[in-house]
């Protein structure tokens, strides 16, 4: 490889890290106050930056690209994808390495920063206007008090779990319904291990 060629790897590939980690920014962001996937959330830079080597290297190594494509099944999809949007930040992280390896690299960076300053706006109204969620680790022995407890929130269960006794249970309430001093008093129940709320991106 000639010395330019190696300096516009570099370059390449720097683009294509800031790309990535604008990208990761926007995951923590959108999932910020929820449990992710850490191999996920790890893995959004490497899959940029590996996206644009794929381009740039392609036509003088030709058998690299199966070589990347294995790399990338090993990185993504042994990963466990929850949720849509999560399939959405792996597939943007990626096509911003093909766009920086393409040679738009400035262009890629643009685009994500507008996207990234974007959805930050869109969160920020929808947290204003959107629910909440209430999270309550307890013991099933208390099940009953607590369901009458929670009663006036209106809530709906979305998810519920349970493991060495200890159940957590994930309801869904809107913003108008929140009552902070009811969930401080759900928090200091005997039998409940923890009680919190945060703000649900859906």
């Amino acid at each position: 490889m000639k010395p330019d060629d190696l300096i516009n790897l570099i370059v390449t590939l720097t683009y294509a890290s800031i790309a990535g980690g604008l990208v990761f920014v926007a995951f923590r962001y959108y999932y910020r106050g929820l449990p992710i996937s850490s191999e996920l959330d790890v893995s959004l830079i490497p899959a940029s930056v590996l996206s644009a080597f794929l381009f740039t290297q392609f036509s003088i190594w030709p058998g690299l690209s199966i070589l990347l494509v294995v790399i990338f099944g090993a990185i993504h999809f042994r990963t466990v994808i929850k949720e849509p949007a999560d399939a959405v930040f792996v597939f943007w992280s990626i096509i911003s390495g093909i766009m920086t390896g393409s040679g738009y690299r400035f262009s890629t960076i643009l685009f994500n920063l507008a996207i990234l300053l974007g959805g930050v706006i869109v969160l920020m109204i929808r947290q204003d206007l959107g629910s909440y969620l209430l999270i309550i680790s307890y013991h099933p022995s208390v099940e009953k008090k607590l369901m009458d407890k929670i009663s006036p929130l209106q809530a709906t269960v979305q998810e519920m779990s349970e493991a060495n006794s200890r159940r957590d249970m994930t309801l869904k309430l809107s913003a108008k319904n929140i009552d902070l001093e009811l969930i401080d008093q759900l928090s200091e129940m005997d039998g409940v291990y923890q009680a919190l709320i945060m703000h649900s991106n859906y």
